[in-house]
């Protein structure tokens, strides 16, 4: 039967084409800005790690003045200072805890084969951050693992390398043990990562949301030793850094370190938030802190929905997105019922043959699903070639490229929208009384 029924709507498309294919197009141009905007939208909002986001904390301090703020709400800062970073690290009340930051190394690949002298010098950025933030993040290890704890306090150099890194300094091969030259310092490999690249960048927003991961990672513990300046995102400081030293601006109220920390349930939500609260009672001893209220433990969805990873810009562009699909349903209405209504006397013969009013209804149906296929053919094709137009004008490619999950989606909205739009004017046809037709 549903053959048949296929076989009814190819001809009677076939008989009216030009007509078809405005209700594909118009079908097709709503899905296609519904597309458009979903894609980014759902990218940008989806929940980067979904295991263990609910544990995933992101601790902000307010160390700032009281009536001064970088925040409009008031609220604290994204990122907490150095000083303050190490001392939070040092507490270890966490089951994991991550601070770091983004700085800019130049690497010196080591001319030890052919293949390595082809290989210029670049510059690559490299995060210097806790070992925690490995397991804390679920990054996996193709070769090697992070550097050891006594590693880390002994101030070794050594480095994990992203899989492009390596791939430009090894050929992608095992290269743990072998050095790497950053700057005018040799380091140790110790780990290569599998590919690895979240969107959102949700351990660093403050660099940029939708940044590429970093190509290089470093111990924080070696930030004094290798002077390694912030390379991208925000410093921000409420006063004057006391002294042109780098040890001065470590020791300053400036804030540009992320800080994470990974805690079971509520109950070490508590525990933790009253051991940082400790460390700020000593720290009012020595006159910082002035405010009373200056702790604030936000899980990753809420802290990447305060930072605006999802603005309200984009729930509205979607919303009128889906507005502008309605409006392109009611003209596919208008046209279905002139094209069900158009041709009475066929349907008039066919129900005086015993066809039942089901029948013809399921027929003009599976006619309006397969202009539904076909709008959602050129809803993606449009919504592709939109996606292009973005990135072409300056939206980060990791927000705007189409899935596998939204082109099931958008299939499914598509045939969903047409049959809803074609349920009135298929049941009008359906009615249509036969004798005043087939006496004419």
């Amino acid at each position: 039967m549903l053959s048949y029924h296929l076989q009814t709507a190819r001809k009677s498309l076939r008989r009216d084409p030009w007509r078809a294919a405005i209700v594909m197009g118009t079908i097709g141009l709503g899905i296609g800005v519904c597309m458009t905007i979903l894609t980014i939208y759902h990218l940008s909002s989806r929940d980067p790690i979904p295991s263990k986001s609910d544990r995933i904390f992101s601790v902000r301090l307010h160390n700032w003045p009281v009536g001064d703020s970088m925040n409009d709400d008031d609220s604290p800062p994204y990122e907490v200072t150095y000083r303050d970073a190490m001392a939070l690290v040092e507490l270890g009340q966490a089951e994991y805890q991550s601070a770091g930051y983004i700085s800019d190394f130049i690497v010196r690949p080591e001319l030890e084969s052919e293949q390595e002298e082809a290989t210029r010098p670049f510059l690559a950025e490299g995060r210097l951050t806790t070992r925690d933030f490995f397991p804390m993040f679920d990054v996996e290890f193709a070769f090697g693992g992070p550097w050891s704890t006594r590693q880390e306090t002994d101030r070794e150099l050594v480095v994990v390398l992203s899989s492009l890194a390596n791939q430009k300094l090894f050929g992608g091969e095992d290269s743990v043990g072998r050095d790497v030259r950053l700057g005018d310092w040799t380091f140790t490999v110790v780990g290569v990562l599998h590919p690895w690249d979240p969107a959102p960048k949700f351990y660093d927003v403050n660099s940029g949301a939708f940044d590429p991961s970093e190509e290089l990672f470093l111990p924080l513990h070696l930030t004094p030793v290798l002077e390694a300046r912030k390379g991208s995102g925000s410093t921000s400081c409420f006063a004057e850094v006391e002294g042109n030293t780098w040890q001065a601006f470590l020791d300053s109220e400036c804030v540009w370190i992320q800080y994470w920390a990974l805690l079971a349930d509520a109950d070490q939500v508590r525990d933790y938030e009253a051991q940082v609260e400790g460390y700020i009672a000593s720290q009012r001893r020595l006159g910082r802190f002035p405010r009373d209220e200056v702790v604030l433990v936000q899980d990753l969805m809420t802290f990447l929905r305060d930072y605006g990873v999802v603005d309200d810009d984009a729930r509205v562009l979607l919303g009128l997105a889906f507005l502008f699909l309605v409006v392109c349903l009611a003209n596919v209405v208008g046209l279905l019922l002139d094209k069900f209504l158009l041709n009475p006397k066929e349907l008039a013969v066919r129900r005086a043959l015993g066809a039942r009013r089901k029948t013809l209804l399921a027929q003009r149906l599976i006619e309006v699903a397969v202009l539904g296929l076909g709008g959602a053919v050129t809803g993606l094709l449009l919504a592709a070639a939109g996606l292009r137009f973005l990135r072409a004008s300056g939206v980060e490619e990791e927000i705007s490229r189409l899935n596998p999950t939204l082109l099931f989606w958008a299939v499914l909205l598509s045939v969903g929208s047409a049959l809803i739009a074609g349920l009135y004017p298929a049941w009008r046809g359906s009615r249509i009384p036969p004798a005043r037709h087939l006496r004419t």
